[in-house]
């Protein structure tokens, strides 16, 4: 585990432990809030592991090399760029309502 992962992490509690101490209501509330948003985007993430795992399991490194190598030109830069545009997770699914 990386010093930034835990440095993350620790700066993460310690602002939990600081809410709860200065108004525990709130926090929970915070809790719950940040519980449901993660459940209502977690089919939109799993769904985009699943595809990319897929891909990474069925498309050979060679065939990929042709569209992100320096061969490719610009047409592989507009290739490789909308499939990331299609396959990261879209902004509205990932905020909460």
């Amino acid at each position: 585990m990386s010093i930034t992962v835990i440095f993350i992490n620790l700066f993460a509690l310690f602002c939990l432990v600081f809410a709860i101490i200065k108004d525990g209501a709130k926090a929970k509330q915070a809790l719950i809030v940040g519980l449901k948003s993660f459940v209502q985007i977690l089919p939109t993430v799993l769904l985009i592991v699943v595809i990319i795992g897929l891909f990474l399991a069925f498309a050979p490194p060679a065939r990929v090399a042709q569209f992100m190598g320096k061969q490719a030109g610009l047409a592989g830069i507009l290739v490789i760029s909308a499939a990331g545009a299609v396959l990261h997770i879209p902004a509205p699914p990932s905020s909460p309502p």
